[in-house]
């Protein structure tokens, strides 16, 4: 009997610890967040040294766990050629097949404008989040998911300039996440994540002053940090991999958090099972679908010029260039400014311009980033062409920009010098029309136009909802692009000094040759006069 009741004891003590480690494990959910895919999912359409992870692996990453989410944290619907001539719909199709639950409204998304993230949002299976952009038809501030047993409440962060911010009508990213992180609990969320991306506003300044958010997951942070609370984490870019967190909920609270990086290479060696290669395989039969449907848009005629259309080789992009200034003509034309200037390193081939299509033009500018526009004066365009030519440099076999910093120009043009100091190699500057600037006038403004990441100094920029691709597109559209078009020297804007000395000392000879031949042919005339007056 004493033998029975001291097992009877050691059971009930053993099931006593198997609760106890059970009820301490609480419930787990997996959460896969990404960023920053910007369109390219479909590895055809990328340069496979830079493709970012197959989102293939996320479906089934996702359909072997048993509660799972999958968030988007940004700039993943805008980007590829595909992405942005299918208006975001062939992204957004993709990443609905994926599983991705949600995907915050990146800045960059942006690029599509109110009306298409609005068509995006009512069209697309995929949540669109944003706490602060909610004065966007569609776009939610945040979500509730219903993961196992489990409510996850999810926030949307959009971190933007002043002038986005104003042109979007964005409330105050601080103010917006407290108030919808409020809303979540209210509404019976058992945990809260934000996702997105912060700006320039200090990861610190806004967790120290938000309420109940239990995760965060940011991708302008390079650290992990706790604020008040709030575990923050970095999220790489979609290159890099994807953060998979295991969050345990005990008691409607997070229990504990385990955060890793899988890498493409990490997900391509594991092993799935049936039914989750099943979800791999009807994904990449979609993406094959998406892809064919717009290849052909890809495919379709963007200029069909007359024969005597000329190729624009790539050339040395470190002086005159035509299709470098094509380029940056195409940015002046389009948003109608004295200048422009257009990042060389952005232009990778040449074109054909006889016949083209959208996928041609993809080919030479791979190139879909948003446009800006400055006023600068003669003084402060000085200080951004002398940053632009600071990396040029002699290499033995000719120049390069291993910086890529060199900028092509239109509406203007300007001589330098790659062997002067730094500071002092801009030698001069010439506007269209014959008018020099002066290096310290300070007080004449032109308007220009760049790239939104372009080195324009401390010039205040104002952000387009348009792009370099808008902008390159239309004008070769709209445009016929002959030999006639470029004959007259559109193109020539940029000398390198000793070039320019060549030219203008060869010019000058040349001028010098037919004065002498037409004195020399004067000088005939009149003896032959002579003669016959004779």
């Amino acid at each position: 009997m004493k033998r029975f009741v001291a097992v009877l004891i050691c059971i009930i003590l053993a099931s006593a610890a198997v609760s106890a480690s059970a009820e301490d494990t609480g419930t787990r959910i997996d959460i896969i967040c990404t960023s920053e895919y910007r369109g390219d999912f479909d590895p055809s359409d990328t340069d496979g040294a830079s493709a970012p992870v197959d989102a293939a692996y996320l479906a089934a990453l996702k359909a072997d766990s048993s509660a799972a989410l999958v968030i988007d944290c940004g700039n993943s619907l805008y980007g590829s050629p595909f992405s942005v001539l299918s208006g975001g719909v062939f992204a957004a199709e993709l990443m609905a097949q994926a599983g991705f639950d949600c995907a915050v409204v990146g800045s960059g998304d942006l690029c599509f404008g109110e009306d298409g993230i609005s068509r995006l949002a009512g069209e697309n299976d995929v949540s669109l989040i944003s706490a602060g952009l909610t004065s966007i038809d569609g776009v939610d501030d945040g979500i509730l998911k219903e993961v196992g047993s489990v409510t996850v409440g999810i926030i949307g962060l959009t971190g933007l300039d002043g002038e986005t911010s104003d042109r979007f009508g964005a409330r105050e990213l601080i103010e917006a996440t407290e108030e919808v992180s409020a809303g979540l609990r209210a509404a019976g969320a058992d945990v809260i994540i934000a996702a997105g991306s912060l700006g320039s506003t200090d990861p610190e300044a806004i967790f120290s002053q938000v309420t109940g958010v239990d995760i965060a997951v940011i991708t302008d942070i390079s650290q992990e940090l706790t604020v008040s609370g709030t575990r923050v984490l970095p999220v790489p870019d979609a290159r890099e991999g994807v953060e998979l967190i295991s969050l345990n909920i005990k008691d409607g609270a997070v229990y504990s958090a385990a955060a890793r990086v899988l890498t493409g290479r990490e997900l391509e060696k594991m092993t799935f099972s049936e039914a989750a290669e099943q979800k791999k395989t009807d994904f990449e039969a979609s993406r094959l679908n998406c892809a064919g449907e717009y290849g052909e848009i890809l495919s379709s005629k963007l200029a069909e010029n007359k024969p005597s259309g000329v190729n624009l080789p790539l050339g040395d992009m470190l002086t005159n260039n035509n299709l470098g200034w094509l380029a940056a003509e195409s940015l002046r034309s389009y948003c109608n400014t004295d200048f422009a200037l257009f990042n060389a390193g952005r232009i990778v081939s040449g074109l054909d311009t006889v016949l083209i299509t959208y996928r041609n033009l993809t080919d030479a500018v791979p190139s879909f980033e948003r446009l800006v526009t400055v006023t600068v004066t003669p003084k402060k365009l000085y200080e951004i062409l002398e940053n632009a030519v600071s990396g040029v440099k002699e290499d033995g076999e000719g120049y390069t920009d291993p910086e890529g910093k060199f900028l092509q120009a239109a509406g203007f043009g300007f001589v330098y010098d790659p062997e002067a100091p730094q500071n002092e190699r801009i030698k001069s500057v010439v506007a269209d029309g014959g008018v020099k600037l002066d290096r310290s006038d300070d007080e004449t403004e032109y308007t220009l136009v760049a790239t939104e990441n372009t080195n324009l100094s401390d010039c205040e920029k104002r952000l387009s909802p348009h792009t370099d691709f808008d902008a390159i597109s239309e004008y070769i559209a709209n445009t016929q692009l002959t030999a006639d078009f470029f004959e007259n020297g559109n193109f020539e804007r940029i000398w390198r000094q000793n070039d320019y000395s060549r030219s203008r000392s060869i010019g000058v000879t040349v001028v010098a040759v037919c004065i002498a031949v037409i004195a020399l042919a004067v000088a005939v005339i009149a003896v032959k006069r002579r003669k016959n007056r004779a």
